[in-house]
């Protein structure tokens, strides 16, 4: 992994909706704002970021009626309302499948959201939850996942990840992922990625709160470790993907700081160097806590003069500019043909361009009859093809933007 920061977005100017958003997403929540804009198209922005069941939670009711109107307010509402049954929802479900890890004498281990609100960080109903994440021995994923087939679930027909099965879905519109190691975060000597053993028997993990027998967490080493890999190098250069503002407010909330920077740096980073370059950690810790103090320097006139200020503007060119978006796809796969090994790339080439009947289905909606699916499959590399095409002529302009401005 190169020493800097791999983004490089372009200038962007706020709009009055986004600084308020940003401003009351993460900033002091007690702190008078004089922003004048439209409540709409602020809860539009909110929703764009991932960060409107944030606000929901996080700023008194109030407040939200004085700055953006009765009308607005009920959108910031509804989506914390709906992001806390989401999270009861899943919280259930961890619960249900611990209990039959349980009687299969299997360990769980539990990732991600649900991993973070069961070691008391964050707030029930503050961000949007979407499926359940779990670390079990590799050796024994199977006997899970035929556990959950046989009690009702239903597994996608999607190819599996290196780092996870195929997703299953509940009939109640739950979805649970079985993951086999934690990529980009290798603990122990020699191992390439962490897999459950290496957690559980290196003391990485702790009983689960108010779970089963056998289910746990990661510590929060391992989970600043994981968020990061997953915000910067999984989802980095793909950011309409994973919402990498949602990931900030995950770090905000294990309390990552440039005041805990010293201590991460001096072990866990070892961890990630391999995909995470120490700018980029600094570079999310400093926005962290200047998007907690409420620092509107981070979106100045004339474009980002700092590292924090790169990432911020890469969100958000990253959600709202098109263009950057689709350039941002080429320099995607020139990263991984650089850092990925031989074999995962050549995997991950084969999934994109061989795809199964539900991808197609996704991608390129229902097939009026069988011969469709076939007709699909062989206009995919052509398909593949013209987007790359379409995305470097994108990238190019993006970087004949970049410098016109210098």
């Amino acid at each position: 992994m190169g020493k800097g920061l791999r983004f490089r977005p372009p200038a962007i100017v706020l709009s009055p909706e986004q600084r308020w958003v940003l401003l009351r997403a993460f900033g002091p929540a007690e702190r008078e704002l004089t922003v004048r804009f439209e409540g709409g198209a602020a809860v539009e922005r909110a929703r764009a970021l991932s960060l409107s069941a944030r606000i929901g939670a996080r700023v008194p009711r109030e407040r939200l009626v004085k700055e953006v109107g009765a009308n607005s307010v009920a959108g910031f509402t509804r989506d914390f309302h709906l992001a806390a049954a989401s999270a009861v929802q899943l919280g259930q479900l961890a619960r249900d499948v611990s209990g039959f890890a349980e009687t299969l004498r299997l360990p769980v281990i539990l990732l991600k959201h649900a991993a973070i609100e069961r070691a008391g960080a964050g707030t029930i109903g503050a961000r949007e939850v979407c499926d359940l994440d779990v670390l079990v021995p590799e050796g024994r994923a199977g006997e899970l996942r035929d556990e959950l087939l046989h009690r009702g679930f239903l597994e996608a027909d999607f190819h599996p990840e290196d780092q996870h099965l195929p997703p299953l879905h509940h009939p109640s519109g739950a979805t649970i992922e079985i993951h086999l190691a934690i990529p980009g975060v290798c603990v122990g000597r020699g191992r390439a990625w962490a897999d459950a053993d290496a957690l559980l028997q290196g003391g990485l993990c702790s009983p689960a709160r108010d779970m089963p027998a056998g289910c746990f967490v990661p510590v929060r080493d391992v989970l600043l470790g994981h968020l990061l890999v997953h915000a910067i190098e999984q989802h980095g250069l793909a950011p309409q993907s994973y919402p990498l503002l949602r990931a900030i407010g995950d770090l905000i909330d294990l309390e990552f700081t440039v005041g805990s920077l010293p201590a991460f740096m001096a072990g866990p980073y070892e961890w990630v160097r391999q995909d995470v370059s120490e700018a980029e950690v600094r570079a999310v810790a400093e926005l962290c806590d200047r998007l907690s103090a409420g620092d509107e320097t981070l979106w100045a006139e004339g474009g980002p003069k700092d590292d924090a200020g790169r990432v911020l503007a890469h969100v958000i060119a990253g959600t709202f500019d098109h263009g950057y978006q689709e350039s941002l796809r080429v320099q995607a796969m020139w990263h991984g043909l650089r850092h990925g090994s031989a074999g995962a790339s050549a995997r991950g080439f084969g999934r994109t361009l061989f795809l199964t009947r539900q991808q197609i289905e996704i991608i390129y909606g229902k097939p009026r009859s069988e011969l469709g699916y076939l007709g699909r499959r062989l206009a995919r590399p052509f398909d593949l093809a013209w987007r790359l095409g379409k995305y470097g002529v994108s990238a190019i302009r993006m970087r004949l933007r970049r410098l016109s401005l210098h």
